[in-house]
């Protein structure tokens, strides 16, 4: 039996499917990281110190869960969460401000 290409395609298309669906599988059943902070609440002053540095030196993994870093022109949604930490980084990619909201 002949596999053709469109097969082949549609083969590894769902592999990638699957791992992915695997990959966050296990990313949900992680461990969570403590912190001094319930969950649902915003803590801006534990990264003040990030103010001024490049976006670049960002460690994505140690930041709260419900962490948005906001570049120039990204579309981000207006409503409230007191959960929700986010960083404004300028068009030099420095960050400028972090503010729960």
């Amino acid at each position: 039996m002949r596999i053709s290409a469109v097969q082949k395609g549609l083969l590894a298309t769902l592999v990638l499917l699957i791992g992915g669906y695997i990959i966050v599988q296990k990313q949900r059943t992680a461990e969570p990281m403590e912190t001094s902070v319930s969950s649902q609440e915003c803590d801006p002053t534990s990264f003040e110190h990030l103010v001024g540095q490049s976006s670049d030196s960002l460690d994505l993994t140690a930041l709260p869960e419900n962490t948005r870093v906001i570049f120039p022109d990204t579309m981000v949604t207006r409503d409230y969460r007191v959960e929700r930490m986010n960083i404004d980084v300028d068009e030099a990619g420095i960050i400028q401000r972090i503010w729960c909201g």
